[in-house]
């Protein structure tokens, strides 16, 4: 019995002591969750509802941004206060206090990089004529957030970050040197996006061959989709030297050429007649409805067997022109075998003198 009291003395205290703050703290845990999923709940609500000072887009991701965050905040709240009162010495408490601060200072670090993040991104995708919207911004914003939180959570602790700096400063040249081919890319991917000129969602094609559409720019490479879905990854030091034709600038407008060809004996006027009306009426149907731009057409010289001309037809984006290109050209086979307009194929006519013929006609068979 004298055992059970002198243990009851001295470790009930001890336990008592160590008991309340810990259970403070899981209580401010508990609280942190309740009023992180009472604040989600709330920003889903903006979302959905689309009532609200706030736009949903920035309501959203807000809501995005803080998720786990609410209850860090509490929980490091009641640990900072609940500190001073652990059985330990001030220079433990002192350290506790240091780390949940530097923890503090992280968390907004997180949450600033989140937010900045998606405003960046939304931003960029709803005026993409700025900059054009590509993740080397993204994640190049993010990278300088992270390093300026460091230096702050340096500077927290007591560390002084100018010899840092300098540091980083010496060092950046030799990391310079050994990452040449990543850092040239990514200078020329910078280059590429605040120069405008490629965009993402231009169509381009490349002096070497490859076409598609540019699905996005990174700090490294650049991603281009082409119409069978497939994916061209070039290096952009690559398509920074490349010569690029964009079809979607200035406009996204452009004239492509069908080359057609009518027989001699075709009467031209009615030919290029019929074929205008022929792509007009092509052009009204294909976009349901006026058409701010009229086809062409040029005729371009006497073939073998035919007089070829090329009729130039517009299209709003160059992604579509196949498609109108595949509908014209059934249309003005048709209208063509409609008014007796011959569209010959290739023939060739033996000019034998009437020498040869005679002899021929005068050889036994």
């Amino acid at each position: 019995m004298e055992l059970l009291e002198q243990m009851k003395d001295e470790w009930l205290p001890i336990i008592i002591s160590w008991a309340i703050p810990l259970g403070v703290t899981l209580l401010g845990i508990l609280l942190g969750l309740i009023l992180e999923k009472a604040l989600a709940s709330r920003l889903r609500q903006i979302v959905r509802t689309k009532i609200s000072v706030i736009p949903p887009t920035i309501a959203n991701t807000l809501a995005l941004a803080s998720n786990g965050m609410v209850w860090l905040w509490v929980s490091l709240f009641t640990l900072y206060e609940v500190a001073f009162s652990l059985p330990v010495g001030d220079g433990v408490q002192g350290h506790i206090q240091q780390a949940v601060t530097i923890l503090f200072v992280f968390s907004f670090v997180v949450i600033t990089s989140r937010i900045v993040g998606e405003l960046l991104q939304w931003y960029l995708a709803k005026y993409p004529q700025v900059v054009g919207s590509a993740s080397i911004f993204v994640l190049l914003t993010r990278v300088l957030i992270y390093l300026i939180g460091g230096l702050v959570v340096l500077q927290t602790m007591g560390i002084s970050v100018m010899p840092i700096i300098t540091a980083l400063g010496v060092g950046g040249l030799a990391i310079s040197l050994a990452l040449q081919d990543t850092m040239a890319n990514f200078f020329a991917g910078l280059h590429i996006v605040i120069a405008g000129q490629i965009n993402v969602g231009d169509y381009i094609q490349l002096d070497s061959g490859e076409e598609g559409t540019v699905v996005d720019i990174s700090w490294r490479n650049t991603t281009v989709r082409q119409i069978a879905q497939n994916l061209i990854i070039v290096p952009n030091t690559k398509l920074a030297n490349a010569i690029v034709t964009n079809y979607q600038m200035p406009t996204n407008q452009f004239y492509f050429p069908i080359t057609v060809g009518v027989s001699y004996a075709s009467d031209l006027d009615a030919a290029e007649a019929a074929a205008m009306d022929e792509a007009t009426q092509c052009l009204e149907a294909f976009y349901t409805g006026s058409f701010n731009q009229v086809p062409k057409i040029r005729y371009t010289g006497f073939g073998d067997s035919s007089i070829n001309f090329d009729l130039l037809l517009p299209s709003r984006e160059y992604a579509e022109h196949l498609e109108l290109k595949h509908t014209f050209i059934k249309r003005l086979h048709k209208r063509f075998n409609a008014e007796g307009i011959n569209i010959p194929f290739p023939i060739r006519t033996l000019d034998i003198p009437d020498k040869v013929l005679a002899k021929l006609g005068n050889t036994p068979q």
